[in-house]
């Protein structure tokens, strides 16, 4: 059934039945064919408006009128005019026709003609039938029902017919467009490979593209009526998104849902629901995007298995390496020229990083799926940094830096945690402040305690009431990345914009690996920069050995 309003909007309606009703006298709406109100009433009589309609089965005789009214206005001979069912009074109607159908119908009249005589018994009855109790009321709002002549009736009928004609017109034109901008965006929708459903206002699909029918298995089938809900394995999750969308415009984040297929076969798909709003901003419907992200998350799922495969193929060959250039440079295959060492121990430092970062990748791998496991020993956290600090003495000389080391705490710092991935951490961050410090720059470590309480511990998330913690911050001084990369310094596969001409850019894991590794000691780590350079600075909760022995 096409809807008169859906193609014209209230307000146009409104202006032209009210700029005629005031100019012919008559009262009157517009009503589709089983005799619903659709606009108006404009200019109803108080006869009409309180004692007609002024009861149920007053209302139910209008309505049975106005269907009446609907049927005399498609008859093929002269004006419609005719005498309502309630009360008897004269009313005209005119068709509004949209390709052949009728739609709707505007009903106007309320009025007597010249030769239309109150039959006071009659009207008495016409009132207790609808069950009016006011009867002295009813019949002095009768007598003030206006007369008219029926050759001026028959004018404004005639005039009737022409604005309803004339909108039929327009509402013709405006359907036809509407229908080719729909089969437009049917054409659009057809050409894409994600999934498109339309719904009502009550999340009934009214249109679906190919993708989703072929990706159903129903390439042939319309899915016109069925609920937007039933297509998925879990409908409370859509079900909740269309009730937010009813109650607010906010589009919300993307839903990761499981699409039924043909066959009980299940798609993995991501949606993305909104509002269909007419001018007004109206609620009219839903709009649901999908997209089948079954096939990407199986490959992302091969690609890291074959990266975990292939980072843990390479452990061996890299020890084997290692344990090679050892034997050398501890003469065990005889003694050594001093250039022989450089190169030998330039050879070792470069197999140690790479061993660093393929093991970075293998804890990656393993955390992403739920693998890594914290291997806990008690260690000195100064000698492990001061280690560190070591193995890096080829690579500063080379550039003339300078490492400074400071601590509030001289004595031993025991620590309880995994020291080979906490080396790798500090050993990560101490790389990353020798790539951004200029020739003949200086780096700064510091360790420091730090309780929930001190002044500096606002830089880190909320920590702990009641937990010491080990602060230990790496400071290059010299270059920084730009502000608006701190915080993505960490995320995996993350590199930096900010490069050195000739610097070889990394896989970005470095530093994610650490957050990893800090994050599961129950710590934090965190990027600043500062007026001279770039502090990345981790804290970590000393805690007692016994509660940590199960993790």
């Amino acid at each position: 059934m096409i809807n008169l309003l859906e193609l014209i909007d209230q307000s146009t309606l409104d202006k032209i039945m009210t700029a005629y009703t005031k100019a012919t006298g008559l009262g009157g709406g517009i009503y589709d064919p089983k005799g619903n109100i659709l606009a108006g009433p404009y200019n109803f009589s108080d006869f009409c408006l309180n004692f007609c309609r002024g009861s149920s089965k007053g209302r139910k005789k209008c309505m049975a009128s106005a269907r009446f009214g609907a049927h005399e206005a498609m008859r093929p001979d002269a004006n419609a005019i005719y005498a309502c069912l309630n009360a008897g009074l004269v009313e005209c109607a005119a068709p509004i026709i949209v390709e052949g159908q009728l739609i709707a119908v505007i009903i106007c009249g309320q009025v007597r003609t010249e030769d239309y005589e109150i039959d006071r018994d009659l009207a008495v009855h016409h009132a207790m039938d609808i069950g009016i109790r006011d009867i002295s009321g009813y019949l002095e709002a009768l007598y003030r029902i206006p007369r008219i002549g029926y050759g001026q009736l028959k004018d404004y009928a005639t005039l009737l017919k022409i604005i309803a004609h004339t909108t039929g017109t327009l509402a013709t034109n405006n359907r036809r467009l509407k229908n080719l901008s729909r089969k437009r965006l049917f054409q659009l929708y057809n050409s894409v490979s994600d999934y498109i459903i339309a719904t009502d206002v009550d999340g009934n699909i009214e249109m679906q593209n190919k993708a989703l029918l072929t990706a159903l298995g129903q390439p042939d089938a319309d899915l016109t009526g069925k609920s937007l809900p039933s297509l998925f394995l879990d409908d409370s999750s859509i079900v909740q998104e269309l009730d937010k969308l009813r109650r607010d415009r906010e589009v919300h984040d993307r839903l990761s849902v499981g699409l039924l297929l043909s066959d009980k076969k299940l798609a993995q798909v991501d949606a993305s629901l909104s509002r269909i709003e007419n001018e007004q901003g109206e609620l009219q419907g839903y709009v649901a995007v999908m997209r089948d992200m079954s096939e990407e998350k199986n490959m992302e799922k091969m690609k890291n298995d074959l990266f975990g495969m292939l980072t843990h193929d390479m452990i061996n060959p890299i020890l084997a390496v290692k344990s090679a250039i050892k034997l050398l440079l501890d003469g065990q295959v005889g003694d050594l020229t001093s250039d022989q060492q450089d190169i030998l121990q330039m050879a070792a430092s470069t197999n140690h990083d790479l061993l660093g970062m393929v093991s970075d990748f293998l804890d990656v791998y393993r955390q992403s799926y739920g693998m890594l496991t914290l291997r806990r020993s008690r260690f000195d956290i100064h000698l492990a940094l001061q280690e560190v600090i070591n193995q890096s003495y080829y690579f500063c000389q080379d550039r003339k830096l300078n490492i400074v080391y400071r601590s509030d705490v001289q004595e031993e710092q025991i620590f309880f945690g995994d020291r080979l991935r906490l080396m790798r951490v500090f050993a990560n961050l101490l790389d990353n402040a020798i790539k951004f410090s200029p020739e003949e720059g200086s780096i700064i470590i510091e360790t420091k305690q730090l309780m929930a309480t001190d002044e500096r511990a606002v830089v880190f998330p909320p920590l702990q009431e009641g937990v010491s913690y080990i602060e230990m911050s790496f400071h290059n001084c010299g270059d920084r990345p730009p502000r608006e990369e701190l915080d993505l310094l960490f995320d995996r596969f993350f590199t930096s914009s900010h490069k050195k001409p000739g610097e070889k850019k990394g896989l970005g894991l470095g530093l994610h690996f650490c957050k990893l590794v800090v994050e599961n000691h129950g710590g934090h780590i965190l990027a600043e920069t500062t007026e001279d350079g770039l502090r990345i600075s981790l804290a970590l909760p000393v805690t007692d050995e016994n509660s940590q022995r199960g993790h």
